[in-house]
């Protein structure tokens, strides 16, 4: 997305938008099923396979792409992991104590609580709470920079479209549909659907599959 020289690109950085096709596109071609479930736990081709993909969609990108993501990728986690205080160059992460991380990696201290909160059995809802604050941030970004169709208006891997149902603009209908030989959806019937300017509670969104995460809140003490 940040390199991309393609024709769709510049046109979406002219509206201020980066290209999100180009991900999901990069998703769907190396994951077999992943339009059916999107998955990202299953996306992990090899690093040729990975180059290979990169070329497909973008011809030339695969050349620097390797070293682009490891500097990338070192830089991030320091900049998100780190206090801005904290000296990157000679912090390390070897034997530190709780209270080193809590002064010098409070960030990255956070984060490793979220992620446990969803396997403690004391707190088996709290961790959908953050993801609901997380959904406020991104809700109020659309808001403020006037965003109607987020992400591009990419078409979902089950045919869903990303809308902001707080633009002031925004006219929406919703249509069921079905799907042909070739996989694509034709609507078939309006459904007298009124879309709603606030966040849908946590507790009847399913945002995603959480048989795997169900199963451990509900499992016996046996198999604890």
């Amino acid at each position: 997305m940040l390199h991309s020289t393609s024709t769709a690109t510049k046109s979406y950085a002219e509206l201020g938008e980066m290209n999100n096709h180009l991900y999901k596109q990069l998703a769907l071609t190396a994951v077999d099923g992943m339009g059916t479930l999107f998955d990202l736990g299953r996306f992990h081709p090899g690093h040729r396979r990975l180059l290979q993909l990169v070329d497909t969609i973008e011809p030339g990108l695969s050349e620097t792409a390797a070293g682009f993501v490891r500097d990338r990728l070192s830089h991030r986690f320091t900049a998100t992991a780190l206090t801005p205080a904290a000296d990157a160059s000679t912090f390390t992460f070897a034997a530190a104590t709780t209270d080193e991380l809590r002064t010098s990696a409070t960030p990255l201290l956070g984060q490793l609580l979220f992620r446990e909160v969803r396997l403690l059995d004391r707190y088996p809802q709290l961790y959908h709470l953050f993801e609901q604050e997380k959904a406020a941030e991104a809700w109020t970004y659309w808001n403020r920079q006037n965003v109607t169709a987020p992400f591009n208006s990419t078409c979902g891997p089950k045919g869903e479209l990303g809308v902001n149902p707080a633009a002031p603009l925004t006219r929406v209908t919703v249509w069921t549909a079905e799907q042909c030989s070739l996989g694509l959806l034709h609507p078939t019937e309006q459904v007298a659907a009124v879309a709603a300017p606030r966040l849908v509670p946590w507790l009847v969104a399913h945002l995603r599959d959480r048989t795997e995460e169900e199963r451990w809140n509900n499992r016996s003490s046996a198999q604890a």
